[in-house]
């Protein structure tokens, strides 16, 4: 079977071959190289799974923070100990710790304020599960308070004496999330 190649004209004048891009109807814009680096400009909307070199890329929809695997409000001193409803070796690729300021006068936590640290999954996998974690506290206007010190383990969190004394003792735990 024979393939005739069309040649795209414009009022009598040869513009583009059918092969190139330029006269693909419909087409705005350069069509993208399947290898090699190029810039790709503009929100890409992929309807299906976005993977690189064969593993899943994680999104924000992936890890929606909407249920945590600990709420409450710890100072995380050396005798507290956060129990996680799921080991962070099952979760996708660690946990977030949320912090926030305590208001001594009603005994609960501030919603404003808060700082995160993240603890990826291969910390806790790996030889450093049980070392001491530092998690860096800030203040609203970004004076560094202090470091909340924390001991991670698969299903655990313990905190130490330092993190109820001083200017660590205005901050505590709110929350841990699965990232």
């Amino acid at each position: 079977m024979a393939t005739d190649i069309v040649q795209l004209k414009e009022n009598g004048v040869a513009k583009y071959l059918k092969t190139h891009a330029n006269a693909i109807d419909g087409l705005d814009g350069v069509l993208v190289k399947a290898t090699g680096d190029e810039s790709i400009g503009g929100t890409k909307n992929f309807t299906g799974a976005l993977n690189v070199k064969s593993k899943r890329v994680l999104t924000a929809d992936d890890l929606p923070l909407a249920t945590p695997l600990w709420s409450g409000a710890s100072f995380l001193s050396g005798t507290h100990t956060i129990n996680l409803s799921k080991s962070v070796n099952d979760c996708a690729s660690g946990i977030a710790l949320k912090f926030n300021p305590y208001n001594s006068g009603s005994g609960s936590a501030y919603t404003s304020q808060t700082s995160w640290f993240v603890i990826p999954k291969q910390h806790v996998s790996s030889n450093a599960s049980g070392q001491n974690t530092f998690c860096p506290i800030f203040k609203q206007d970004g004076t560094f308070v202090g470091a909340k010190v924390v001991t991670v383990s698969p299903a655990k969190l313990t905190g130490a004496d330092v993190n109820a004394v001083g200017a660590l003792y205005g901050y505590v735990l709110t929350g841990v999330y699965e990232v």
